[in-house]
C-alpha cells in the first residue's frame, strides 16, 4: 500500500473537512452520543475502586459472559469462556489474531480488495505480508478464483470483512461458502472482521463465517461499532480454544488489557441489547436511501449498500478531482476509493461516502448536493 501518498491524501481530506460550513461525509464515525446504557454503566463503574484498575487479560468476567450471551441469542453460536478474548479495539484484535495465525514459514495475509486503509498497517504491525485479491466487477463480488490467484505457499490466513468496508457488500451464502472452501483447500486460517454485523439492511442477512468454518475462524467485533462509541476502543475476538490462547498471548504483549470501566459499560449494553441497537441500523439504511437519491440526481451511479457504514458511487471522472470539485461546489466532502487499494484500479472514478451519521447530518448533505444549493447561499 502507498503509505506515504495515502497519508498525504488523508491530510488533504481532513483539510477539506475542516473548511467553514463543510459537511464531512468522508470519515466513518457517528456524530451522536451512542448507547446510553453503556455510558451510564461506565459512569457508575468509575466510582467502584476495583473497576479503575487492570482488568483480567481476557476481559472482565461480566463482559465475557455478556459477549457469549449476545452471540447465543443473536445467532445460536455457543462459545466457552476461554474462547473469548477482549481487546483494546477491534484493530488490536485484528493484529493479535494475525499474529496467532502466523508461523515462521507462513506470514501471508490474503485480503479482499478494496479494503479499509488500516488493514495494511495492521498486517505490517503483525509482521505479515499483504496478498490482495480484488473483488470482481460489476458488483464487488467475491470470486474464489481470485482468492486462489492471490494465495501461495506462504499464505497463513485470509481476512473476510462482512459487511464490507468500503463497498457496503454483505456477502451472500454462496460467497461465504466459496471463502470457506478456499480456506479448507489451502489449509489456512480465516479472520472474520464482522465489526458492522449489526448494520445489515432489509433484504440481506449477515452470515457468520464461523458457523461454516468454526475450527479455522477467528471472529472479530467491536463495541465501538455496535454501540456507536468509536472512541471507547473495546473489541473482542472469538475463536476455538487453541487459537484463542494464541490471540490472548499476542494481546498480552500488545496492550495487556482493555479499559476496565468501559468494559463494564459494554457488558451492560450487550446484556440489554434486544437486536434493535437503538434504531441505528434503520437510520443508516434510511441515510443510504436519501444519499443515493441525491447523488443519482447529480449524475453519479450509486452502488446500493447492503449494510455497514458506507456507500460507494461512480462519479465518471478522476476520483480526487471530483472530491475537490464537490467540496468546492457543495461543501460535501467524500473519499476517493483508490485509497482502499494496494494498487490503484484502472477505473479510478469511484468515491465513498459515509452513512453512519445522524439523519440531520445526512439531510444537510443531501440539501447541499442539490444543484446550485451551495452557490446560492447568502
Amino acid at each position: 500500500m502507498r503509505l506515504g501518498s495515502t497519508g498525504a491524501l488523508w491530510t488533504k481530506l481532513n483539510e477539506l473537512g475542516a473548511r467553514p460550513g463543510a459537511i464531512n461525509m468522508g470519515q466513518g464515525f457517528p456524530d451522536f452520543a451512542g448507547s446510553a446504557v453503556a455510558r451510564d454503566a461506565a459512569k457508575a463503574a468509575l466510582d467502584v475502586p476495583a473497576l479503575n484498575q487492570y482488568a483480567p487479560i481476557n476481559g472482565l468476567v461480566e463482559l465475557r459472559d455478556a459477549i457469549r450471551g449476545f452471540y447465543e441469542r443473536s445467532y445460536g453460536s455457543h462459545y466457552d469462556d476461554d474462547e473469548v478474548v477482549v481487546t483494546t479495539s477491534g484493530q488490536e484484535a485484528l493484529v493479535a489474531s494475525l499474529k496467532a495465525c502466523f508461523t515462521e514459514e507462513r506470514r501471508g495475509v490474503l485480503v479482499m480488495e478494496p479494503f479499509y486503509p488500516f488493514l495494511a498497517p495492521a498486517i505490517a504491525a503483525a509482521g505479515g505480508l499483504m496478498q490482495p485479491a480484488r473483488l470482481s466487477s460489476p458488483g464487488f463480488v467475491l470470486d474464489e478464483a481470485a482468492l486462489d490467484a492471490a494465495a501461495d505457499a506462504t499464505t497463513a490466513c485470509a481476512v473476510l470483512n462482512t459487511p464490507h468496508n468500503p463497498t457496503g457488500r454483505v456477502f451472500s451464502e454462496s460467497e461465504i461458502d466459496a471463502f470457506a472452501s478456499f480456506c479448507e483447500r489451502r489449509n489456512v486460517y480465516a479472520v472474520a472482521d464482522e465489526v458492522y454485523e449489526h448494520a445489515v439492511f432489509p433484504g440481506r442477512t449477515h452470515i457468520r463465517l464461523a458457523d461454516r468454518l468454526r475450527e479455522r475462524t477467528i471472529s472479530l467485533s467491536s463495541a465501538g461499532k455496535l454501540f456507536s462509541l468509536t472512541g471507547w476502543r473495546v473489541g473482542w475476538a472469538l475463536a476455538p480454544r487453541d487459537l484463542a490462547l494464541k490471540v490472548s498471548n499476542a494481546h498480552t504483549a500488545l496492550t495487556y488489557s482493555a479499559p476496565t470501566p468501559l468494559q463494564q459499560g459494554v457488558a451492560a449494553a450487550l446484556k440489554a441489547e434486544d437486536g434493535s441497537f437503538d434504531g441505528v441500523p434503520f437510520t443508516f439504511g434510511r441515510n443510504a436511501e436519501m444519499l443515493a437519491a441525491a447523488l443519482t440526481a447529480r449524475g453519479l451511479d450509486v452502488f446500493p449498500p447492503e449494510g455497514g457504514y458506507f456507500l460507494c458511487a461512480n462519479c465518471h471522472e478522476p476520483a480526487m478531482a471530483f472530491v475537490e470539485r464537490l467540496a468546492d461546489e457543495t461543501g460535501v466532502v467524500c473519499t476517493p476509493l483508490n485509497v482502499f487499494y494496494a494498487t490503484p484500479p484502472e477505473d479510478d472514478t469511484w468515491v465513498r461516502f459515509t452513512i453512519c451519521k445522524s439523519a440531520a447530518h445526512v439531510d444537510r448533505a443531501c440539501e447541499a448536493l442539490a444543484p446550485g444549493a451551495w452557490l446560492n447561499k447568502s
